[in-house]
């Protein structure tokens, strides 16, 4: 979606309050982020979705190291670039070397760059992404100038690759603290010391809100999964392969699994059910549409890295909520997410690459739509967009 169809929209559809309109009328916010928000992934969607619709005053500073990105956005958007470049051809060595200069040798270079594109810009607000060694870089040069700082604080430093003195500065000198998830909050105070803060994350138009689907009594089962596939879950999605070939195979079970943006692994060549790959859209109704048509929607988490599952949320789990479906959480049970979805009942929790258990646990979710009903009340009690605005431009 282009960036221009947001601010053509009226923005009273919102219901924002008299303090936000304020802040929308006479402040104008920069945020700063190490990816564009015209790319995919979960950083980025939620910052496009927080501005959607309601805003005219919020530009955009974003890092770039690829000479192959084309800036999809218009001149709201500045494209801070990086250097050295990350070229496709930079493979195992050489690519580490490169980010090894831009990071380290570099990182003064890199860092008054950034400073000198703020310098250039007429801004009120300092809004700040938590994400990547760069996220400090403009701290020092808003407090000079008394401009109030807001920090989103999507993941744990540790997954992200900040420093642990550079989040401690952000958490310490922010105006306005807002965090992924409660676990995340209650952690940064316990580590860098008591700061109020609030949840902010994706959210969901009521139209958005899908009613649930019936139990299953048909013999084929859609399942969907929606995101960027990294090589840490490839153990995680391979055991789930492994069942629903089992059920297809052995049983006879009709399955279609379609993954939106996730590249192609070997071990779903073969498959005894249908699979189909489809490239990554930015298109909310593409996948609105997509997540309804699924009876179960695939929601893994990586063992690999306890920073991340037990303080993050995934966006797609937002998404989830609202479909017609039932969740399939498959993953560690310490996980934030999980703890979440247990508590509310809005999905099943598989916390096992046994076949058996996933079997078993499939055969839950398909029985019932207890689960969707649950996640359909959660979603209208925590996870409207318009309250997510008005919380992130209050």
């Amino acid at each position: 979606m282009e960036y221009s169809s947001y601010i053509r929209r009226n923005r009273q559809t919102n219901n924002t309050s008299m303090a936000d309109q304020d802040i929308l009328n006479n402040k104008t916010i920069l945020s700063f982020q190490p990816f564009s928000i015209f790319t995919s992934g979960g950083g980025p969607r939620i910052i496009r979705r927080l501005i959607e619709e309601i805003q005219t005053n919020v530009m955009f500073l974003s890092l770039n190291d690829s000479p192959n990105y084309k800036n999809q956005s218009n001149e709201r958007e500045i494209l801070c670039t990086m250097r050295p470049l990350h070229r496709k051809w930079m493979r195992s060595f050489i690519r580490n070397f490169s980010f090894f200069v831009r990071d380290k040798l570099l990182y003064n270079y890199n860092e008054k760059t950034i400073r000198a594109e703020a310098a250039k810009l007429n801004f009120d607000i300092l809004h700040v992404i938590h994400h990547h060694k760069y996220a400090n870089s403009l701290t020092q040069f808003a407090l000079k100038k008394n401009i109030p700082i807001w920090v989103s604080f999507h993941d744990h430093f540790r997954s992200v690759g900040c420093s642990e003195n550079n989040s401690r500065d952000l958490w310490k000198f922010a105006t306005k603290r807002m965090v992924i998830s409660k676990e995340l909050g209650d952690h940064y105070c316990q580590l860098f010391g008591y700061q109020p803060f609030i949840v902010v994350t994706d959210g969901l138009k009521e139209a958005e809100i899908s009613s649930s689907k019936p139990p299953l009594n048909t013999g084929k089962i859609n399942i969907y999964f929606g995101g960027v596939l990294h090589y840490e879950y490839y153990p995680v999605l391979k055991s789930f392969f492994d069942a629903l070939d089992i059920l297809s195979k052995q049983e006879g079970v009709k399955i279609s699994f379609v993954l939106r943006g996730t590249q192609k692994v070997n071990f779903m060549d073969n498959c005894h059910f249908d699979v189909e790959l489809r490239k990554a859209t930015l298109d909310n109704e593409i996948l609105k549409q997509e997540m309804n048509e699924a009876d179960i929607l695939y929601l893994p988490m990586k063992y690999t890295d306890e920073y991340f599952y037990k303080y993050s949320f995934s966006t797609k789990m937002i998404g989830y909520l609202g479909a017609s479906g039932n969740i399939f959480y498959h993953g560690p049970k310490e996980a934030a997410a999980a703890k979440f979805l247990e508590k509310n009942n809005c999905g099943v929790i598989c916390d096992s690459s046994d076949t058996d258990v996933i079997i078993e646990k499939l055969r839950v979710v398909i029985r019932s739509n207890a689960f969707s009903l649950a996640a359909k009340k959660v979603a209208y009690e925590q996870f409207l967009l318009k309250n997510m605005q008005q919380l992130f431009m209050s």
